[in-house]
């Protein structure tokens, strides 16, 4: 939800559960069964299509392969600015610093890029920077279905800084339109919306009226 809030400070995430949304839940519950267990049997996960499941597969074996050490899994993180705590997640994979190497923590996407996760990640690094006593961490989002992975370094200030200007945004929460106005409640009635709607409709030319009075045959172009 932190993405979303960053972009609109009056997102509210609507309630239904689609389809999608459901197939990920499920996704993210085997990947977790996984990493716990290392087997997760078919008949628990008989609803994902073998696609999904494949996915899931591909994206356990690369966090074994970024965290080949002790993993904390589903692993709950308390978000603090200024010693108090600010928020709190739930991140999928955190795995502690081995030498000169940052923290890392990895979060499961099941689908394709497109929405940010910017924030979400690093809410979820400053967590895990403060649970290790570390400086800074690796970012990693696994996108399953696209069988992509997208990683980046931040430090604590730069995941403090980031904190700092979500909840400022928040001191003034006059909707804007972003990529999660379709995962809002407040779609259909928001006035960031339908604003945008007005403005595109008026840079249109509006048609000249229709007189019969002053209408000639001659004025036909297209007959048929």
């Amino acid at each position: 939800m932190l993405p979303a809030l960053s972009r609109c400070p009056s997102f509210r995430r609507d309630g239904d559960e689609s389809a999608r949304m459901q197939t990920g839940s499920l996704a993210h519950a085997m990947l977790e069964r996984l990493l716990k267990t290392g087997g997760a049997p078919d008949a628990d996960f008989a609803d994902l299509a073998m696609d999904d499941r494949a996915a899931v597969e591909w994206a356990f074996g690369k966090i074994i392969e970024l965290t080949p050490t002790t993993r904390l899994i589903e692993h709950r993180l308390s978000v603090q600015l200024d010693f108090e705590e600010v928020t709190f997640g739930t991140a999928d994979v955190i795995a502690g610093p081995i030498g000169d190497a940052p923290v890392r923590v990895v979060d499961y996407k099941h689908g394709h890029p497109g929405h940010p996760y910017d924030e979400q990640l690093m809410a979820y690094a400053l967590g895990a920077m403060d649970l290790y006593g570390s400086t800074s961490a690796e970012c990693t989002i696994l996108y399953g279905s696209a069988r992509q992975m997208q990683a980046w370094r931040v430090t604590m200030a730069d995941c403090e800084r980031m904190l700092r200007d979500v909840l400022a945004s928040a001191q003034n929460p006059a909707p804007r339109p972003c990529e999660f106005c379709d995962w809002c409640a407040s779609a259909l009635t928001c006035p960031a919306l339908s604003g945008e709607v007005v403005r595109v409709a008026a840079e249109y030319a509006q048609p000249a009226p229709f007189d019969l009075a002053t209408y000639h045959a001659s004025e036909i172009t297209q007959p048929e």
